[in-house]
């Protein structure tokens, strides 16, 4: 990945990240994207971890600590990279394992995002909902149908990682009920059911509410 720029007073900076320089791996792991790059310094949490560049065909291998802010509580490192496209074309055997790869990472970044968000290490102000999701897509789709397909396949894996979630309503909460009556050895009441999915409900519907209103917020640059 081609660094495009740097910010001032930030790690990677500090760190003597140059534009141009081609990040190459962290903690040992090679990176070529910018998705393996965010989970990586999210999983960190914060913490100090090795990261290794190129700068005029010289390796180079520093220990960076990520920025903690209130907005991103794993911590930024203050790089920007370039626009620059690179086409890769697979098999079908290959792209299946790339596919799936890439798919693993991105739930462990939602679950660490779901985590940050519990802990209120990450602020909920962050959270977005349908406006920014159909700002996304706009923007996914004016760089080509290959981009907007893979912003759906992005928001299909939020959307089932959400969906096994043990909150009444969804799968996963129906998951729930049924672990329990297998735990217990006799079902729940229809009433237990019926107040734990008003719950649910309320609880899925504060959260769209919730969501909306920041889209909102930020349209009108209030947040």
């Amino acid at each position: 990945m081609t660094v495009d720029s740097t910010v001032e007073g930030y790690p990677a900076a500090t760190a003597g990240i140059k534009p141009g320089d081609n990040i190459t791996s962290i903690s040992g792991e090679n990176v070529s994207e910018w998705s393996q790059l965010l989970a990586i310094v999210t999983a960190s949490q914060g913490n100090e971890f090795e990261i290794a560049w190129t700068h005029n065909y010289e390796t180079i291998t520093k220990t960076i600590k990520p920025q903690k802010n209130k907005e991103n509580a794993h911590g930024l490192l203050g790089i920007k990279f370039s626009e620059k496209k690179i086409v890769r074309k697979y098999g079908i055997a290959k792209a299946c394992v790339v596919g799936t790869h890439k798919t693993v990472i991105n739930i462990k970044r939602i679950y660490l995002t779901i985590q940050g968000f519990v802990s209120k290490k990450l602020s909920t102000k962050a959270l977005g909902g349908p406006v920014l999701i159909a700002q996304a897509s706009y923007e996914s789709a004016k760089s080509g149908i290959g981009k907007l397909m893979y912003f759906m396949a992005i928001i299909s894996i939020n959307l089932a990682v959400i969906n096994i979630l043990p909150v009444p309503v969804l799968d996963g909460g129906h998951l729930m009920f049924l672990g329990i009556e297998k735990i217990k050895g006799s079902p729940i009441s229809e009433k237990t059911m019926a107040i734990a999915n008003y719950i649910g409900m309320g609880l899925v519907l504060s959260l769209m509410v919730y969501a909306t209103k920041n889209d909102i917020m930020r349209l009108l640059h209030l947040s």
